[in-house]
Order: structure tokens, then sequence, then C-alpha cells
């Protein structure tokens, strides 16, 4: 399920299938709702030998950059992260064969086994 607007039937359905733990997508991004924090799943297209770390850090920014956005842009969907810690993940792959390369848990980014 996709956000595409940040009002009416869609938007609420999506809120809804987030909050149930469904993955939701934004301008790219998967974001999964779990107990104590919340994922935002952030694909890399290219090899994964082509990742460094400045890459990395440069991906998790811009990805930190458009979550913080759309947290301040939509009240309900903050509400509904509440207080819990954002994990920014670079994955490669999709869906449960997507491999994590990295990860950034506060401001400590961190390289995966992947």
């Amino acid at each position: 399920m996709e956000i595409r607007g940040l009002g009416g039937e869609a938007f609420e359905r999506a809120l809804a299938h987030f909050r149930a733990g469904g993955a939701v997508t934004y301008r790219g991004m998967e974001l999964v709702l779990r107990r104590a924090e919340f994922d935002c799943r952030v694909p890399w297209p290219d090899p994964p030998e082509a990742l460094t770390d400045r890459r990395a850090l440069d991906a998790v920014t811009r990805a930190r950059f458009r979550l913080g956005a759309l947290l301040a842009s939509a009240p309900p969907l903050e509400a509904i992260v509440g207080n819990r810690e954002p994990r920014i993940v670079i994955v490669h792959g999709e869906g449960t064969a997507a491999s994590e390369l990295y990860e950034l848990r506060g401001d400590r980014l961190r390289r995966l086994g992947g």
C-alpha cells in the first residue's frame, strides 16, 4: 500500500494498514511499524559492492529528511509512530529476499551482513 497524498480515504486506509503492522511505501521508502520501533527500508538499486560508507550515509540522510518531512506533514501518522525510534535500513532486493546492507539507529550508521 502506498501513501500518495496526506488526506482522504486512501490515506486513512494506508494509516489503518500501517497501524495493523502492514508495510506502506512513501516516495520509494517502505515503512513498517514494530512494537518498540519502526523500520524505514530504503532500496539500493545498484550492486551491493557499489555501496560505500559515504554513499550509505548520503542515502540514509536523504531518507531521514523525507521521513521527517512526512511525519511533520501528517500528524495522524506521527501520532501512530509516537516515540518509537526509527530504524533506517538500506536494502538490496525486494520483499523477504531483500538483504539489509546498512542501518541507521539514532546517529549510528552500521554496516550489516547483507
